[in-house]
């Protein structure tokens, strides 16, 4: 993943501070290599990226740098500004599949 720093100061930085987070420290690019790194993981870890698993990691990483103090007031805006105004919670059970939307409002 790369961030571009070109002409920073003409382009809006709210939510710089959150894709770092998630992309790269501790987010995407932490999670995948101890991946590659742990050769006691199973083959199939090591082959197929888990988009669920993996967005859950980044999701937590850039919430877990807001407990530790990283963002300022206007960084948490544009963290929440990133995300869904809502979310899917899908509950499958045996025939009866289900889909939830959750309004945090």
């Amino acid at each position: 993943y790369y961030y571009s720093a070109a002409e920073l100061d003409k382009r809006c930085q709210i939510r710089m501070k959150a894709v770092v987070y998630h992309e790269l420290l501790p987010g995407h690019h932490y999670q995948m290599n101890l991946v590659l790194e742990d050769p006691t993981l199973p083959d199939i870890i090591h082959h197929h990226y888990n988009t669920a698993f993996a967005d859950g990691w980044a999701e937590y990483a850039s919430g877990f740098c807001r407990e530790l103090g990283l963002y300022s007031d206007v960084d948490e805006l544009g963290r929440l500004s990133g995300r869904f105004p809502y979310e899917f919670v899908c509950d499958i059970t045996p025939r009866v599949p289900r889909v939830y939307v959750c309004d945090p409002d």
